[in-house]
């Protein structure tokens, strides 16, 4: 009998297809993984326009809200990709200093932000819903500032605003809401477990 032996370039061929179709078990692996929980959020019967609906492929999401759609005040739909999720919601609000200028303002994002406590809303099952938070009488744990402080910061943007500041507590000088956040955890083993955070940047002024 003729002995033909294995054909190394067989081999070769054989391995690579081997390897790619294993790297590409992998990739589904890591998309499926990184698949949130939730499969979207909704929000109805809002004071305001609703935002828009929202679907996620990931831990943390977020968007810009521009004059219009807001957060506050609605009825917000969640749902799970398990139907018999228990699901905790809970809201933050953070603030930042903004000064006016007769209509026109000078927004400082990021800079000696303060926040909310996170606020619970509630506990649902999938498909359930909560009543979000309008942001009166909050409670802001935020970083002390002197007026020279908020003086020196302006003027380094705008000389022009920095002459408008009076005092860090009064007009036109605001602390306002600058970002609304809702945080939602489920439960696994008896634990909650945060599965999606959802950032909104709102607008500061008209």
């Amino acid at each position: 009998m003729e002995d033909h032996g294995q054909d190394p370039a067989g081999l070769r061929k054989a391995f690579g297809l081997l390897s790619f179709a294993l790297f590409l078990a992998c990739i589904g692996s890591a998309v499926s993984a990184a698949e949130s929980p939730i499969a979207r959020v909704e929000f109805r019967r809002c004071h305001e326009n609703p935002p828009p609906l929202t679907k996620f492929d990931g831990l943390h999401h977020h968007a810009e809200l521009h004059l219009g759609p807001d957060p506050r005040d609605c009825t917000l739909v969640v749902m799970a990709r398990d139907a018999s999720a228990e699901l905790r919601v809970e809201q933050r609000f953070e603030a930042n200093f903004s000064i006016s200028n007769e209509g026109a303002h000078l927004d400082l994002r990021g800079w000696k932000t303060g926040y909310s406590h996170w606020l619970g809303l509630g506990i649902i099952r999938s498909g359930g819903s909560v009543q979000t938070l309008k942001d009166d009488n909050v409670e802001w744990d935020g970083p002390q500032v002197t007026t020279n402080e908020l003086r020196e910061k302006v003027r380094g943007i705008s000389p022009a605003y920095a002459q408008l500041i009076k005092s860090v507590d009064d007009s036109p000088v605001m602390y306002i809401t600058s970002r609304i956040s809702f945080r939602i955890s489920m439960k696994r083993d008896g634990k909650w477990v945060v599965v999606q955070v959802i950032d909104y940047d709102t607008p500061m002024g008209c």
